[in-house]
């Protein structure tokens, strides 16, 4: 399934040149209401969970309670003051919402709505096909990287490192697949029913853990909020990457932290330091040579549509070494071949030395 990523032709060139893209914080996007909403449909049914668990003859009151008391700490709505107050490690962690990042994507190759806020400088819409590739959190400092494990669940568990690789602990970020967003009542009711029903048969299986672990899979149940959207949003037909940022705690020898280092990153959006995280894509299998994952680039209808054109087509034929793999390289000529032999108009779209097609949006409204 390819999918659409629309943004500015400045984030396509840094996605190319870093291969990754930036996952925002849920709280500075356009979607935070959405998100808002999101969070409590998820929130209220949570609240049935201690009944729910009741019903468990597996589990027992001490534990009821525990589970009870991280849930009345939760608050019912996301990113409340004391979300800015907390140090990671420390009580007030448990008391604050979970923070949560995201890519978006479409279905559409053409979206007015996504042009209206892209296309009237520099708007991009890149075409993906990501099949046989897997995402990876490239934030953390590469020193530290070796400590991380890769199949950890979620930002709440604390993981401790053997001595003899000195005292680390890490938290470890979720998210490794494309989750489409769900806009009608009937499948978001399923989306939050699920959310709960997944917390629930983690706890049931789960033999004694320390309150910090529930704690995460408890608030693993949110990273659904972001795939609810309403109703009149549906012709956007999204997808979306979702991650939680992971943390490098380093303990000295009586087990307290003295440095932690995290996964995020800040940038300067129209004079709004923006939480980001550096979300990689690289191939499942390492040992097959796969197509560059980047399909085409289809330029917006702006004011400078033609010069974008043409500085996007210069840029990626500059960087045929960056894109092409050295054993992807016939395969991309025949690509290319093919495609000039069968076409001999260039005005509105044009096949790069990279493979990449660019091409010119068709939509009839341009924007002044």
């Amino acid at each position: 399934m390819n999918l659409y990523h629309f943004t500015k032709v400045d984030v396509l060139q840094k996605i190319i040149d870093d291969h990754q893209f930036y996952a925002f914080h849920v709280k500075y996007s356009n979607d935070h209401q959405e998100f808002d909403n999101g969070y409590s449909k998820i929130y209220r049914e949570l609240k049935k969970l201690p009944k729910l668990l009741s019903e468990q003859p597996s589990i027992k009151p001490e534990f009821q309670n525990v589970i009870q008391k991280i849930i009345s700490e939760i608050p019912s709505k996301p990113y409340s003051t004391n979300f800015m107050q907390y140090s990671y490690f420390d009580s007030k962690r448990h008391k604050s919402s979970p923070e949560i990042y995201f890519v978006c994507f479409t279905k559409n190759k053409e979206s007015l709505s996504q042009w209206e806020m892209y296309a009237k400088e520099t708007g991009v819409s890149i075409e993906f096909d990501f099949e046989g590739y897997e995402f990876v959190d490239k934030s953390m400092p590469e020193k530290f990287s070796k400590y991380c494990k890769k199949n950890d669940i979620d930002s709440a568990n604390l993981y401790r490192h053997s001595k003899n690789e000195k005292n680390y602990a890490e938290v470890r970020s979720f998210g490794n697949e494309i989750h489409k967003v769900e806009y009608g009542k009937d499948d978001v009711k399923k989306i939050v029913k699920k959310a709960v029903e997944d917390v629930l048969e983690s706890l049931v299986n789960m033999k004694q853990k320390p309150a910090n672990e529930i704690n995460g899979i408890i608030k693993k149940c949110f990273e659904n909020a972001p795939l609810i959207k309403g109703s009149e949003h549906e012709e956007e037909k999204e997808y979306r990457l979702i991650f939680r940022p992971k943390h490098l705690l380093l303990l000295d020898d009586k087990n307290k932290n003295y440095a932690c280092h995290n996964t995020i990153h800040h940038l300067n959006l129209d004079g709004v330091l923006t939480p980001y995280m550096k979300i990689a894509w690289q191939p499942i299998d390492k040992t097959r040579p796969l197509p560059y994952p980047i399909k085409s680039v289809t330029i917006g209808p702006g004011w400078n549509q033609d010069i974008v054109y043409k500085s996007v087509i210069h840029y990626l034929n500059s960087n045929t070494s960056k894109i092409v793999k050295p054993e992807c390289n016939n395969t991309v000529k025949e690509i290319v071949d093919k495609w000039f032999k069968n076409h001999k108009s260039f005005q509105s779209q044009y096949m790069t030395e990279t493979g990449i097609l660019v091409r010119k949006s068709k939509s009839s409204h341009i924007f002044k």
